[in-house]
Protein backbone atom coordinates (compact mmCIF):
# COMPACT_ATOMS: atom_id res chain seq x y z
CA UNK A 1 0.00 0.00 0.00
CA UNK A 2 0.90 3.43 -0.63
CA UNK A 3 2.27 5.92 2.26
CA UNK A 4 -1.01 8.09 1.40
CA UNK A 5 -3.84 5.41 1.79
CA UNK A 6 -3.84 5.99 5.60
CA UNK A 7 -6.58 8.19 6.83
CA UNK A 8 -8.66 7.71 3.37
CA UNK A 9 -10.11 6.09 6.34
CA UNK A 10 -10.26 9.63 7.70
CA UNK A 11 -12.77 10.16 5.23
CA UNK A 12 -13.37 11.50 1.72
CA UNK A 13 -12.85 15.28 2.87
CA UNK A 14 -8.99 14.57 4.09
CA UNK A 15 -7.60 12.65 1.52
CA UNK A 16 -8.80 14.60 -1.19
CA UNK A 17 -9.27 18.28 0.16
CA UNK A 18 -7.79 18.97 3.05
CA UNK A 19 -4.43 19.26 3.31
CA UNK A 20 -4.67 20.17 -0.73
CA UNK A 21 -5.03 23.97 -0.32
CA UNK A 22 -8.64 23.75 -1.34
CA UNK A 23 -11.97 23.55 0.49
CA UNK A 24 -14.97 23.10 -1.05
CA UNK A 25 -15.61 25.65 -3.62
CA UNK A 26 -12.72 27.78 -4.27
CA UNK A 27 -11.66 28.44 -0.96
CA UNK A 28 -8.38 27.73 0.27
CA UNK A 29 -7.72 25.18 3.54
CA UNK A 30 -6.34 26.50 6.96
CA UNK A 31 -4.45 24.20 9.13
CA UNK A 32 -4.22 24.90 12.63
CA UNK A 33 -0.99 22.46 14.38
CA UNK A 34 -1.59 22.16 17.78
CA UNK A 35 1.67 20.22 19.46
CA UNK A 36 1.93 19.26 22.82
CA UNK A 37 5.74 19.06 23.75
CA UNK A 38 6.81 16.46 25.99
CA UNK A 39 4.99 13.09 25.34
CA UNK A 40 1.26 13.06 26.60
CA UNK A 41 -0.22 10.20 28.48
CA UNK A 42 -3.08 8.77 26.42
CA UNK A 43 -4.45 6.61 28.61
CA UNK A 44 -5.89 9.70 30.81
CA UNK A 45 -8.55 10.04 27.96
CA UNK A 46 -8.18 8.76 24.19
CA UNK A 47 -6.35 5.28 24.75
CA UNK A 48 -8.37 4.14 27.99
CA UNK A 49 -6.57 0.93 29.16
CA UNK A 50 -8.63 0.77 32.58
CA UNK A 51 -8.52 -2.55 34.35
CA UNK A 52 -6.06 -4.07 32.02
CA UNK A 53 -2.66 -5.84 33.62
CA UNK A 54 0.53 -4.22 33.23
CA UNK A 55 -0.78 -1.05 31.94
CA UNK A 56 -0.62 1.78 34.98
CA UNK A 57 -4.03 3.47 34.72
CA UNK A 58 -4.72 6.84 36.07
CA UNK A 59 -7.10 4.99 38.72
CA UNK A 60 -4.04 4.70 40.95
CA UNK A 61 -4.17 8.40 41.51
CA UNK A 62 -8.02 8.53 42.97
CA UNK A 63 -8.83 10.04 45.63
CA UNK A 64 -10.54 7.25 48.37
CA UNK A 65 -11.70 10.32 50.35
CA UNK A 66 -13.50 11.79 47.95
CA UNK A 67 -16.52 9.56 46.03
CA UNK A 68 -16.78 11.81 42.85
CA UNK A 69 -12.77 11.58 42.19
CA UNK A 70 -13.30 8.10 40.00
CA UNK A 71 -11.94 7.07 36.71
CA UNK A 72 -14.17 5.35 34.32
CA UNK A 73 -14.91 4.22 30.77
CA UNK A 74 -17.53 6.46 28.97
CA UNK A 75 -18.46 7.25 25.00
CA UNK A 76 -18.38 10.92 24.81
CA UNK A 77 -19.49 12.26 21.32
CA UNK A 78 -19.07 9.10 19.50
CA UNK A 79 -15.17 8.88 21.18
CA UNK A 80 -14.45 6.08 24.07
CA UNK A 81 -12.84 8.10 26.63
CA UNK A 82 -11.55 7.72 29.73
CA UNK A 83 -13.49 10.49 32.44
CA UNK A 84 -12.87 11.46 35.65
CA UNK A 85 -15.33 14.83 36.58
CA UNK A 86 -13.37 15.80 39.32
CA UNK A 87 -9.57 15.90 37.79
CA UNK A 88 -9.92 16.14 34.26
CA UNK A 89 -14.15 17.41 33.48
CA UNK A 90 -13.16 20.13 30.85
CA UNK A 91 -11.70 16.79 28.40
CA UNK A 92 -15.40 15.73 28.92
CA UNK A 93 -17.01 18.78 28.32
CA UNK A 94 -14.52 19.26 25.05
CA UNK A 95 -16.06 15.68 23.24
CA UNK A 96 -19.94 16.94 24.56
CA UNK A 97 -19.36 19.77 22.06
CA UNK A 98 -17.08 18.75 19.75
CA UNK A 99 -16.85 15.04 20.04
CA UNK A 100 -18.59 15.01 16.53
CA UNK A 101 -16.17 16.37 14.46
CA UNK A 102 -13.55 14.55 16.17
CA UNK A 103 -11.17 12.23 15.14
CA UNK A 104 -8.44 10.24 17.12
CA UNK A 105 -5.94 8.28 15.54
CA UNK A 106 -4.24 5.97 18.36
CA UNK A 107 -1.52 3.52 17.80
CA UNK A 108 0.87 5.30 15.61
CA UNK A 109 4.15 4.34 15.67
CA UNK A 110 7.05 6.82 15.69
CA UNK A 111 10.02 4.54 15.85
CA UNK A 112 12.27 6.89 17.95
CA UNK A 113 11.95 8.21 21.99
CA UNK A 114 14.35 11.60 21.50
CA UNK A 115 11.90 14.48 21.68
CA UNK A 116 13.96 16.18 18.92
CA UNK A 117 13.53 12.53 16.52
CA UNK A 118 9.82 12.14 17.52
CA UNK A 119 8.74 15.95 16.96
CA UNK A 120 10.15 16.10 13.93
CA UNK A 121 8.68 12.76 12.74
CA UNK A 122 5.09 13.54 13.86
CA UNK A 123 5.52 17.11 12.20
CA UNK A 124 6.78 16.58 8.98
CA UNK A 125 6.25 12.82 8.56
CA UNK A 126 9.98 12.33 8.17
CA UNK A 127 13.09 11.92 10.27
CA UNK A 128 15.50 13.18 7.69
CA UNK A 129 15.32 16.60 9.13
CA UNK A 130 15.58 17.38 4.85
CA UNK A 131 11.23 18.28 4.82
CA UNK A 132 9.07 21.18 6.20
CA UNK A 133 6.51 20.25 8.87
CA UNK A 134 2.88 20.23 7.39
CA UNK A 135 2.03 23.97 8.28
CA UNK A 136 5.08 24.93 6.18
CA UNK A 137 4.47 22.86 3.14
CA UNK A 138 0.57 23.96 2.98
CA UNK A 139 1.64 27.49 4.07
CA UNK A 140 3.73 27.78 1.40
CA UNK A 141 1.45 26.35 -1.53
CA UNK A 142 -1.06 28.70 -0.94
CA UNK A 143 0.30 31.84 0.61
CA UNK A 144 0.26 33.60 -3.26
CA UNK A 145 -0.77 37.51 -2.33
CA UNK A 146 -0.73 36.91 1.46
CA UNK A 147 1.66 38.26 3.90
CA UNK A 148 2.37 34.81 5.23
CA UNK A 149 1.95 31.50 4.57
CA UNK A 150 2.44 30.13 8.03
CA UNK A 151 2.64 31.62 11.78
CA UNK A 152 4.67 29.42 13.89
CA UNK A 153 3.33 30.99 17.32
CA UNK A 154 5.25 28.46 19.57
CA UNK A 155 8.83 28.74 17.83
CA UNK A 156 9.20 25.26 17.13
CA UNK A 157 8.41 24.78 13.23
CA UNK A 158 10.47 22.77 10.90
CA UNK A 159 11.12 24.60 7.86
CA UNK A 160 13.95 22.18 6.26
CA UNK A 161 16.80 24.07 7.30
CA UNK A 162 18.95 21.13 6.57
CA UNK A 163 17.70 20.62 2.90
CA UNK A 164 20.45 19.97 0.27
CA UNK A 165 21.78 22.97 -2.02
CA UNK A 166 18.76 23.87 -4.33
CA UNK A 167 16.17 22.48 -2.08
CA UNK A 168 13.44 25.08 -0.67
CA UNK A 169 14.11 25.88 2.91
CA UNK A 170 10.09 27.36 3.15
CA UNK A 171 11.40 29.91 5.39
CA UNK A 172 10.30 32.75 3.27
CA UNK A 173 6.96 32.12 3.34
CA UNK A 174 6.59 31.19 7.29
CA UNK A 175 6.95 33.57 10.30
CA UNK A 176 8.24 33.05 13.98
CA UNK A 177 7.09 34.84 17.46
CA UNK A 178 10.39 34.09 18.85
CA UNK A 179 11.77 34.72 22.37
CA UNK A 180 12.15 38.60 21.52
CA UNK A 181 8.11 38.93 20.02
CA UNK A 182 9.99 39.05 16.49
CA UNK A 183 6.33 39.54 14.36
CA UNK A 184 4.37 41.73 17.20
CA UNK A 185 8.16 44.01 16.97
CA UNK A 186 7.41 43.54 13.10
CA UNK A 187 4.20 44.92 12.69
CA UNK A 188 4.08 47.66 15.20
CA UNK A 189 7.40 49.17 15.43
CA UNK A 190 6.88 50.97 18.77
CA UNK A 191 6.40 47.97 20.65
CA UNK A 192 9.08 46.86 23.32
CA UNK A 193 9.69 43.40 23.03
CA UNK A 194 9.65 41.43 26.79
CA UNK A 195 12.75 40.51 28.07
CA UNK A 196 12.85 36.59 29.36
CA UNK A 197 13.78 37.16 33.06
CA UNK A 198 17.22 37.97 33.93
CA UNK A 199 17.78 39.80 30.45
CA UNK A 200 18.25 43.49 30.25
CA UNK A 201 15.55 45.49 28.13
CA UNK A 202 16.37 45.24 24.82
CA UNK A 203 17.60 47.79 22.48
CA UNK A 204 14.90 49.36 20.15
CA UNK A 205 15.97 51.61 17.23
CA UNK A 206 13.00 52.40 14.82
CA UNK A 207 13.95 53.64 11.38
CA UNK A 208 11.74 57.01 9.67
CA UNK A 209 10.26 56.06 6.74
CA UNK A 210 13.15 57.63 4.65
CA UNK A 211 15.72 55.46 6.36
CA UNK A 212 13.95 52.14 6.23
CA UNK A 213 13.84 52.96 2.35
CA UNK A 214 17.49 53.52 2.24
CA UNK A 215 18.23 50.39 4.39
CA UNK A 216 16.08 48.39 1.72
CA UNK A 217 17.58 49.73 -1.41
CA UNK A 218 20.99 49.47 -0.11
CA UNK A 219 20.02 45.36 0.65
CA UNK A 220 18.27 45.26 -2.90
CA UNK A 221 21.39 46.21 -4.15
CA UNK A 222 23.75 43.78 -2.38
CA UNK A 223 21.82 41.04 -3.47
CA UNK A 224 22.29 42.24 -7.19
CA UNK A 225 25.87 42.63 -6.53
CA UNK A 226 26.03 38.99 -5.27
CA UNK A 227 24.36 37.37 -7.60
CA UNK A 228 25.94 38.79 -10.36
CA UNK A 229 29.18 37.79 -8.53
CA UNK A 230 28.16 34.43 -7.47
CA UNK A 231 26.07 33.48 -10.49
CA UNK A 232 25.22 29.78 -9.87
CA UNK A 233 25.72 28.75 -6.56
CA UNK A 234 22.25 26.81 -6.08
CA UNK A 235 22.76 27.29 -2.41
CA UNK A 236 23.51 31.18 -2.48
CA UNK A 237 20.70 31.43 -5.15
CA UNK A 238 18.29 29.48 -2.84
CA UNK A 239 19.12 32.38 0.05
CA UNK A 240 18.72 35.24 -2.01
CA UNK A 241 15.64 34.33 -3.58
CA UNK A 242 14.40 33.88 0.15
CA UNK A 243 15.44 37.34 1.45
CA UNK A 244 13.82 38.85 -1.33
CA UNK A 245 10.18 37.22 -0.69
CA UNK A 246 10.82 37.69 2.94
CA UNK A 247 11.10 42.06 2.76
CA UNK A 248 8.07 41.50 0.57
CA UNK A 249 6.17 39.54 2.82
CA UNK A 250 7.69 41.74 6.11
CA UNK A 251 6.07 44.84 4.23
CA UNK A 252 3.15 43.06 3.15
CA UNK A 253 2.71 42.14 7.12
CA UNK A 254 3.30 45.61 8.42
CA UNK A 255 0.99 47.12 5.96
CA UNK A 256 -2.30 44.51 6.50
CA UNK A 257 -2.01 43.66 10.05
CA UNK A 258 -1.88 47.10 11.71
CA UNK A 259 -5.32 45.64 13.46
CA UNK A 260 -3.96 42.55 14.99
CA UNK A 261 -1.05 44.01 16.36
CA UNK A 262 -2.15 45.04 19.91
CA UNK A 263 -4.43 42.67 20.49
CA UNK A 264 -0.99 40.09 19.88
CA UNK A 265 -0.17 38.72 23.59
CA UNK A 266 3.53 38.30 24.38
CA UNK A 267 5.79 37.47 27.27
CA UNK A 268 6.29 35.12 29.45
CA UNK A 269 2.48 35.07 31.00
CA UNK A 270 1.02 34.34 27.70
CA UNK A 271 -1.50 31.47 27.74
CA UNK A 272 -2.97 29.05 25.03
CA UNK A 273 -5.82 30.92 24.72
CA UNK A 274 -3.75 33.96 23.70
CA UNK A 275 -2.23 32.76 20.99
CA UNK A 276 -5.48 30.34 19.85
CA UNK A 277 -7.25 33.74 19.53
CA UNK A 278 -4.06 35.46 17.45
CA UNK A 279 -4.21 32.43 15.39
CA UNK A 280 -7.34 32.66 14.10
CA UNK A 281 -7.77 36.65 13.90
CA UNK A 282 -4.95 36.04 11.42
CA UNK A 283 -6.91 33.52 8.97
CA UNK A 284 -10.07 35.37 9.49
CA UNK A 285 -8.04 38.16 8.01
CA UNK A 286 -6.13 36.49 5.52
CA UNK A 287 -2.74 36.96 6.93
CA UNK A 288 -2.10 33.88 6.79
CA UNK A 289 -3.13 29.91 6.23
CA UNK A 290 -1.69 27.94 9.03
CA UNK A 291 -0.42 28.22 12.66
CA UNK A 292 1.87 26.38 15.08
CA UNK A 293 0.40 26.50 18.82
CA UNK A 294 1.56 24.64 21.67
CA UNK A 295 -0.46 24.21 24.86
CA UNK A 296 2.15 25.98 27.04
CA UNK A 297 3.16 23.43 29.22
CA UNK A 298 5.77 20.85 29.66
CA UNK A 299 4.38 16.60 29.80
CA UNK A 300 7.78 15.13 30.04
CA UNK A 301 6.97 13.69 33.25
CA UNK A 302 9.72 11.06 34.01
CA UNK A 303 8.37 11.97 37.34
CA UNK A 304 5.14 12.73 39.26
CA UNK A 305 2.98 11.64 36.03
CA UNK A 306 -0.22 12.41 38.42
CA UNK A 307 0.32 15.95 36.77
CA UNK A 308 -1.29 15.38 33.70
CA UNK A 309 -4.25 15.75 34.96
CA UNK A 310 -3.99 19.33 35.35
CA UNK A 311 -2.45 19.00 31.82
CA UNK A 312 -5.07 17.45 30.24
CA UNK A 313 -7.80 19.39 31.61
CA UNK A 314 -6.37 23.00 31.09
CA UNK A 315 -5.39 21.83 27.33
CA UNK A 316 -8.87 21.03 26.53
CA UNK A 317 -10.17 24.02 27.78
CA UNK A 318 -8.10 25.86 25.67
CA UNK A 319 -8.70 23.53 22.59
CA UNK A 320 -12.56 24.09 24.10
CA UNK A 321 -11.71 28.11 23.31
CA UNK A 322 -10.33 27.42 19.91
CA UNK A 323 -12.54 25.08 18.55
CA UNK A 324 -15.58 27.70 19.28
CA UNK A 325 -12.84 30.77 18.01
CA UNK A 326 -13.04 29.29 14.81
CA UNK A 327 -16.90 28.29 14.48
CA UNK A 328 -17.54 32.44 15.46
CA UNK A 329 -15.15 33.61 12.85
CA UNK A 330 -17.14 31.09 10.01
CA UNK A 331 -13.68 28.97 9.54
CA UNK A 332 -14.36 25.70 11.22
CA UNK A 333 -15.63 24.09 8.05
CA UNK A 334 -12.32 25.23 6.02
CA UNK A 335 -10.06 24.72 9.33
CA UNK A 336 -8.22 21.42 10.05
CA UNK A 337 -7.04 21.54 13.50
CA UNK A 338 -4.17 19.08 14.29
CA UNK A 339 -3.61 17.85 17.83
CA UNK A 340 -0.47 15.71 18.41
CA UNK A 341 2.26 14.47 20.61
CA UNK A 342 5.72 13.38 19.56
CA UNK A 343 5.17 10.28 21.91
CA UNK A 344 3.50 8.93 24.61
CA UNK A 345 4.10 7.07 28.55
CA UNK A 346 5.48 3.89 29.20
CA UNK A 347 2.99 1.76 30.47
CA UNK A 348 4.12 1.51 34.13
CA UNK A 349 5.18 3.84 36.46
CA UNK A 350 8.69 4.53 37.45
CA UNK A 351 10.01 4.84 41.12
CA UNK A 352 9.54 8.14 40.99
CA UNK A 353 5.38 8.08 40.32
CA UNK A 354 6.63 9.10 36.77
CA UNK A 355 6.15 7.49 33.57
CA UNK A 356 9.58 7.13 30.56
CA UNK A 357 9.58 7.55 26.83
CA UNK A 358 7.16 5.42 24.69
CA UNK A 359 7.42 5.19 20.90
CA UNK A 360 3.88 5.69 19.99
CA UNK A 361 1.80 8.75 19.27
CA UNK A 362 -1.97 9.39 19.05
CA UNK A 363 -3.36 12.23 16.86
CA UNK A 364 -6.04 14.48 17.35
CA UNK A 365 -7.88 15.78 14.42
CA UNK A 366 -10.56 18.21 14.73
CA UNK A 367 -12.84 20.58 12.27
CA UNK A 368 -12.06 20.69 8.56
CA UNK A 369 -15.25 19.00 7.28
CA UNK A 370 -14.66 15.70 9.04
CA UNK A 371 -17.00 13.00 9.18
CA UNK A 372 -16.34 13.51 13.20
CA UNK A 373 -17.16 10.47 16.31
CA UNK A 374 -14.75 8.28 15.37
CA UNK A 375 -11.41 6.13 16.80
CA UNK A 376 -9.23 5.12 13.62
CA UNK A 377 -6.24 2.58 15.09
CA UNK A 378 -5.23 0.93 18.26
CA UNK A 379 -3.08 -0.46 21.14
CA UNK A 380 -2.94 -3.53 22.35
CA UNK A 381 -2.62 -4.90 26.25
CA UNK A 382 0.79 -3.89 26.14
CA UNK A 383 0.68 -0.79 24.72
CA UNK A 384 1.78 -1.49 21.40
CA UNK A 385 0.61 -0.63 18.25
CA UNK A 386 -2.16 -3.07 16.06
CA UNK A 387 -2.38 -3.50 12.22
CA UNK A 388 -5.22 -1.45 10.27
CA UNK A 389 -6.33 -1.37 6.85
CA UNK A 390 -4.92 2.05 5.84
CA UNK A 391 -7.70 2.55 3.18
CA UNK A 392 -10.83 1.75 5.87
CA UNK A 393 -8.60 2.31 9.28
CA UNK A 394 -10.54 -1.14 10.01
CA UNK A 395 -8.67 -3.11 12.56
CA UNK A 396 -6.99 -6.41 10.48
CA UNK A 397 -3.97 -8.95 10.83
CA UNK A 398 -2.78 -8.35 7.10
CA UNK A 399 -2.97 -4.71 7.59
CA UNK A 400 -0.40 -2.96 8.98
CA UNK A 401 0.89 -0.64 11.60
CA UNK A 402 0.00 2.98 10.92
CA UNK A 403 3.19 5.22 11.19
CA UNK A 404 3.83 9.07 11.26
CA UNK A 405 4.51 8.62 7.53
CA UNK A 406 1.77 7.80 6.71
CA UNK A 407 -0.25 9.97 8.91
CA UNK A 408 1.42 13.13 7.60
CA UNK A 409 0.92 11.50 4.11
CA UNK A 410 -3.18 11.16 4.91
Amino acid sequence: MRRRDLLGAIGVAVGASVLSGRARGSQPRKLITVALYGGWDTTFALDPKLGVAGIDSPDLDENPEDPDDREAPATVGGIPLLVNPVKRPEVTRFFESWGPRAIVVNGISVAAISHQASVRRVLTGSGTGRLPDVGALLGAQISAGSPLGYVDLANQSRLAADALPGEPSFAASAGRMGARDQIRTLIEPGHDPVAPPGYAPYPRWVPDDATRASLHAYLAGARSRLGSSRAGEPRLATAMADAAEAQWRAERLRRDAGSLAAGIASGPDTTFEDNASTAVEGLAEGLWHAVLLDSGWGWDSHADVPVQHELWNTTFAGLSTLMAALEAAGLLEETLVYVVSEMTRTPLRNSGNGKDHWPWATALLLGGGLAGGRVIGATDDGALGLPIDLRTGERTEAGVVPSYGNLIAG
